[in-house]
C-alpha cells in the first residue's frame, strides 16, 4: 500500500522523504535493539556527546544501557569486508539528555554510515548527502566542512603531549585565540607557530577563496618537513573531493571552516557540520572516523553523519488546521455495514475520518457529514 504522505506530520514527511534519498543511493535500512551492554559505551565515552547514559540490570546480571547514540552499534554489528562498503541509513530513537530540557528524552535520529574500503567517492557521496539533507531541511543552510589531517599534521609539528593537543583543538574549536595563545607560548610553540593557528583559525568562505590563501598560509615557513608536506597532500586530497560537486547550488553551500574539529581520537579526515538559519546549533554533524574503528579493533575505515531532529522543533512546528477531515455522525439506527461501507469508500477516496455518535468538544474538523438511514449528507460545507 503506498503511503499517503500528506497525511503525515511535517516531521514525519521529511524522515520519510530522507530515508527514500538515502535509499536511492543504496544506503538500506539498519534496525537496532533499545539498548546495548553497557561496557560498549565505557569503553567509548568519549565518543559520545554526554556520560549520562540510561543503565539497568538485565536478568543474566548483565548492566544494560538504553542506546545514547547509534553509530557505536552500527560499527558493532558491520564486519569487516574486502573491497565493498556496507551503507545503511538509520532512524531510531537515542535516549540522552536533552540541550533544550536538560533532563533524559527519547529524541529522534536520523543518519548514515559508510563503512569498508572508504575510497573517495565515499567520502563525497557522504558529504553530498549530507547537503542535500540540509538542502531538504532548508533553502537556507550551509555545510562547514575541515580536513582534520591538516590540523593534526600542524599540531604533530609542534610536538606536545596528547592533553596539550586537545585543550588546543578544543580553543580551535571554540575560535578561542587568547587561551590558545597562552597554551602555545607555555609550550614553545614559535611565534610562527602561533601565527599559523590563529590565521587557520580565522580563514573562513568558499573554497575557490580558501584553498590559494590555505597553501600560502602554510607554504609561510612555519611548518618543517614532514609535517608541511602532509598538510598540503590533505589539501589537495581536500580539493579532490570538492572539485567533485557538478551541482552549484549544493557546492554553494559549502564553506571551508577550520575551526570544524572532533576527538582526534575517533576521527580523522574530512569533518563537518551543518546549519540552517534560525537555528543556532548544528543540526548535522558528522566525518570520517577511522580512528574509532582502530579502537574498536577493526580493519575497515568509515564515514557518516547524524541529524539531530530533536534541534529542528522549532522549524518543524506546525499548528494543523484541522484534527479530522471528515466528522462522520451516525445515531443508533445506522447499520455496522452501512457505516463500514461509507468509512471504506470515504477512505479510499483518500480522506481521513472519524465516526462518532455526536460531535467531540475541541475537534477540529473540515467537514461535517451524517448517516442516516444509509444516506450520507454533508451538514456543513468547507470553513
Amino acid at each position: 500500500m503506498a503511503v499517503n504522505t500528506t497525511q503525515l506530520k511535517k516531521h514525519e514527511r521529511m524522515i520519510f522523504d530522507l530515508r527514500a534519498m538515502y535509499a536511492q543511493y543504496g544506503y538500506t535500512q539498519f534496525k537496532i535493539r533499545k539498548f546495548e551492554e553497557f561496557e560498549l559505551y565505557v569503553r567509548n565515552k568519549d565518543f559520545l556527546d554526554s556520560v549520562n547514559v540510561i543503565t539497568f540490570t538485565d536478568t543474566n546480571g548483565k548492566l544494560m544501557a538504553l542506546k545514547p547514540d547509534v553509530t557505536l552499534s552500527v560499527v558493532k554489528n558491520s564486519r569487516d569486508e574486502a573491497g565493498t562498503v556496507q551503507k545503511v541509513y538509520y532512524n531510531e530513537n537515542i535516549y540522552r539528555v536533552s540541550r533544550r530540557s536538560h533532563m533524559f528524552e527519547e529524541l529522534m535520529q536520523v543518519g548514515i554510515e559508510c563503512i569498508g574500503d572508504i575510497d573517495d567517492y565515499n567520502i563525497f557521496e557522504v558529504l553530498m548527502l549530507a547537503a542535500k539533507t540540509l538542502r531538504e531541511i532548508s533553502p537556507k543552510a550551509i555545510l562547514d566542512v575541515s580536513n582534520l589531517d591538516i590540523v593534526s599534521a600542524i599540531l604533530s609539528d609542534y610536538h606536545v603531549t596528547d592533553s596539550t593537543r586537545i585543550e588546543m583543538l578544543s580553543c580551535l574549536g571554540d575560535k578561542n585565540i587568547h587561551t590558545l595563545r597562552r597554551i602555545c607560548r607555555e609550550n614553545d610553540v614559535t611565534p610562527g607557530g602561533i601565527e599559523l593557528l590563529e590565521k587557520l583559525t580565522r580563514i573562513y568562505g568558499r573554497p575557490e577563496t580558501v584553498l590559494p590563501k590555505l597553501r600560502t598560509l602554510l607554504k609561510s615557513g612555519a611548518l618543517e618537513e614532514p609535517a608541511l608536506g602532509q598538510t598540503l597532500q590533505a589539501v589537495d586530497d581536500l580539493e579532490r573531493i570538492l572539485n567533485t560537486f557538478t551541482d552549484q547550488s549544493l557546492r554553494d553551500m559549502i564553506r571551508l571552516d577550520f575551526s570544524v574539529v572532533s576527538d582526534v581520537n575517533y576521527y580523522n579526515g574530512i569533518v563537518f557540520n551543518g546549519f540552517i538559519r534560525g537555528i543556532p546549533d548544528c543540526v548535522i554533524s558528522g566525518g570520517q572516523y577511522d580512528r574509532l574503528m582502530q579502537k574498536m579493533k577493526r580493519k575497515s575505515g568509515a564515514i557518516g553523519f547524524g541529524v539531530y531532529m530533536d534541534r529542528l522543533e522549532r522549524l518543524l512546528e506546525e499548528t494543523p488546521e484541522y484534527d479530522i477531515e471528515i466528522l462522520l455522525l451516525y445515531d443508533e439506527t445506522a447499520k455496522i455495514t452501512q457505516l463500514n461501507d461509507t468509512i471504506r469508500g470515504l477512505t479510499h477516496e483518500g480522506h481521513t475520518v472519524v465516526a462518532q455518535r455526536k460531535i467531540p468538544e475541541k475537534l477540529k474538523y473540515r467537514r461535517l457529514m451524517r448517516l442516516t438511514d444509509g444516506e450520507v449528507t454533508e451538514i456543513e460545507a468547507d470553513a
